[in-house]
C-alpha cells in the first residue's frame, strides 16, 4: 500500500514542510503514463511557490528528489518558507 508522511518542523527561522512517498518516484511514473497524459500538478505547485513569493515578499526554497529505487522507492518534496515572512 501506499503511504505519505507529511512532515512540519522548524530549522533556524524556516518553516519546513516534507512530503515523502513510498510510490514509484517521480521518473518512472513518468514513464507509465500514456503519451497524450498531461500531469499539472508540477505546474500548479511552482505556480503556487510564485504566488507565495509575490504576496510575502520573500524567497521560498524547494528541492523535488526522486529517491534512489534501489534502496527506496519515491519521491521526497521539502519546501522551506522563512518565518519572517507571516
Amino acid at each position: 500500500e501506499g503511504i505519505i508522511q507529511v512532515r512540519f518542523y522548524k530549522d533556524g527561522n524556516l518553516l519546513v514542510i516534507q512530503v515523502d512517498d513510498n510510490g514509484v518516484g517521480i521518473q518512472d511514473s513518468s514513464k507509465n503514463k500514456n503519451a497524450t497524459h498531461v500531469s499539472y500538478a508540477l505546474q500548479i505547485f511552482k505556480e503556487r511557490v510564485v504566488n507565495l513569493k509575490k504576496r510575502y515578499g520573500t524567497e521560498i526554497f524547494y528541492s523535488i528528489i526522486a529517491k534512489d529505487p534501489s534502496i527506496e522507492s519515491g519521491t521526497l518534496v521539502t519546501v522551506k518558507i522563512p518565518l519572517k515572512s507571516f
